[in-house]
């Protein structure tokens, strides 16, 4: 072996620089330009008049109600954790402002 193959073989491989993502679709590394291409190729369908009536169609009865419904769902989700912190909130709030004997009132019953 030459002093070059054992430096090379004991180098190990560095890390990715910056995030990585673990998507399918996502980690192609064209898949930006792809993105970009096809929303291109659906604003230049918009603009052309006959394509944008059929294209109303399908906005209009597929994608908005779809958009809505997930937007609902994350609406509510979002509700219901606001919720929970604030439960969690005012939990911490009383028990740090208020006597230990008011929180659990079987100490004091046990040190008599």
């Amino acid at each position: 072996m030459t002093v070059t193959a054992i430096t090379a073989s004991a180098k190990a491989p560095s890390p990715p620089k910056g995030p990585t993502i673990h998507h399918p679709i996502l980690a192609d590394p064209h898949a930006a330009f792809l993105i970009g291409i096809g929303i291109l190729i659906f604003l230049l369908l918009l603009w052309m008049p006959i394509t944008r009536e059929i294209l109303k169609e399908v906005i209009g009865k597929l994608l908005i109600p779809g958009f809505s419904a997930i937007f609902q769902i994350t609406l509510r989700w979002l509700v219901k954790k606001m919720k929970w912190i604030a439960q969690a909130h005012y939990v911490l709030g009383r028990n740090l402002l208020s006597s230990y004997h008011n929180i659990h009132p079987t100490l004091k019953k046990r040190k008599q």
